[in-house]
């Protein structure tokens, strides 16, 4: 029980920063990735996906950032989605090795 009070408390705070910088500055890309890491080790996929989706909407240029949201959104369940994030990842960075593997997982999912 604490842990998660714990965990709350900090992404309650970390959040709370984000007001406080450019909605353009690298850092706050950063902190939605840092978010999007936390909610992602906690299996709090659509939490995770907001702030990827977030990250991405300032620097779409993050390879690893688009291979996260798919992940999540294969775990989400939604494989359709996640090809569409993991083809982005795949065309900016196409040697990234766990986009193929989540592409695979997510083209399987999708086969259903």
């Amino acid at each position: 029980m604490l842990a998660g009070t714990v965990f709350g408390l900090v992404v309650g705070y970390m959040a709370a920063q984000l007001g406080v910088l450019p909605s353009t500055a690298p850092a706050v890309a950063a902190s939605r990735v840092e978010l999007g890491n936390l909610y992602m080790d906690a299996e709090r996929w659509d939490d995770a996906i907001r702030w990827y989706r977030e990250a991405l909407a300032i620097d779409a240029s993050l390879p690893d950032v688009a291979t996260d949201l798919g992940a999540c959104l294969v775990s989400a369940g939604r494989d359709k989605e996640a090809l569409a994030a993991l083809e982005q990842a795949l065309a900016k960075d196409p040697a990234h090795r766990l986009a193929r593997i989540e592409r695979a997982r997510a083209g399987a999912g999708a086969g259903r």
